[in-house]
């Protein structure tokens, strides 16, 4: 093995360690407190989480929960070997100083009284709706749901510094959720020009999930892919299993991630640059933020692969055995579909101008 490459390893502060033929041959002090009775040569899969060592790719990113505690991963392969660090997220930081309840608060309420405000000017323009006044009226309804998507995130961002961000769950089949929601956001989403499919093997595959996280999850995947890939690109959606896991994927063949923006894409979070954060709070990362955070409070993990100029993969394991214990567990069969405010919130950056105008004409 390369001296320099061990060097790193064992000078890194953070849990670093280094796997060749499945085995665990070198690892820093660190390492050791967090996996305890590592020794060269021990199989990594007794001691690595099964996620990250089923990755296909050489590089990748992803956040997995050890002993309770979230972490963030970079993975990348030097000389045939697989070099993991992982980095704590689980604990609050400078994100807090911008989110209180009472911005939150304010913001609730411009957003309410904008709508207010919508309602009432359809209600005494509704028999004399002319198109100058239509085009100010879906600027407005526009503006209200990007705002609305601005809120949401904040909001449980806000919850997730505090520790207060719960999931509460009902028995969903993933298969049909995940279906109805591809169908409602490919309409919503033909303008771009982009294909979204969906597909699966499973007739139905039921679990205990909070139905609503689970979609912002895959809202924020298919925003992102959208976000990321030219005209006549493809962005597909999977259901699949993995052993014990529901085993969600979003793909797309857009532009890909270079390899410096993979390797900070969970750690915006621990800035302590305010105006970098501000930026980012309301600009990309959030998202990707919450919906590894959603796919934690089911006991998942998030595992991110990319490729510059071939396109992203985003792979959210949940392990179903486990759905069943710590608050998740439901009796009760979750059949309804999202609500359409749930798209236009979750996906009004991407949205043009015409969904909105159905919106409050609605």
């Amino acid at each position: 093995m390369d001296k320099q490459i061990r060097a790193v390893i064992m000078l890194n502060n953070d849990p670093m360690l280094g796997i060749k033929d499945n085995k665990i041959v070198v690892y820093n002090t660190s390492a050791e407190k967090l996996f305890g009775n590592l020794y060269s040569g021990k199989k990594a899969i007794n001691t690595i989480p099964e996620v990250l060592l089923s990755a296909k790719s050489d590089n990748f990113v992803a956040t997995v929960e050890i002993d309770r505690i979230n972490y963030s991963v970079n993975a990348s392969a030097v000389d045939e070997m697989l070099i993991i660090a992982f980095s704590d997220i689980s604990g609050k930081n400078s994100a807090t100083v911008l989110l209180n309840e009472v911005t939150l608060s304010n913001l609730n309420s411009t957003a309410f009284n904008m709508q207010l405000t919508i309602q009432r000017l359809v209600r005494i323009l509704n028999e004399d709706l002319n198109p100058k006044i239509e085009q100010y009226m879906t600027i407005l309804n526009r503006s209200y749901y990007k705002l609305q998507h601005d809120i949401s995130n904040l909001t449980m961002a806000y919850n997730i510094f505090n520790d207060n961000f719960v999931c509460i769950a009902s028995h969903v089949d993933l298969a049909k959720m995940c279906s109805e929601l591809v169908d409602t956001a490919s309409h919503l989403l033909s303008t771009h020009s982009i294909e979204l499919n969906f597909s699966t093997e499973l007739g139905e595959l039921y679990a205990n999930i909070d139905r609503d996280r689970i979609q912002i999850l895959l809202l924020n995947l298919i925003s992102n892919s959208f976000a990321h890939t030219p005209k006549g690109g493809r962005v597909n959606v999977t259901l699949s299993t993995q052993g014990d896991n529901a085993v969600f994927s979003v793909s797309d063949n857009g532009y890909g991630i270079d390899d410096a923006t993979m390797q900070n894409l969970f750690s915006w979070n621990r800035t302590q640059d305010a105006k970098s954060l501000s930026e980012t709070l309301t600009g990309s990362g959030l998202g990707l933020f919450i919906a590894s955070t959603i796919a934690q409070k089911h006991f998942g993990s998030l595992v991110i692969e990319s490729r510059v100029g071939t396109g992203t993969c985003v792979r959210v394991l949940l392990p179903l055995s486990r759905q069943d214990s710590l608050g998740l567990r439901s009796d009760y069969i979750d059949k309804d579909m999202a609500s359409i405010d749930l798209f236009l919130t979750h996906l009004a950056p991407l949205l043009d101008s015409e969904f909105f105008r159905e919106a409050y004409m609605d």
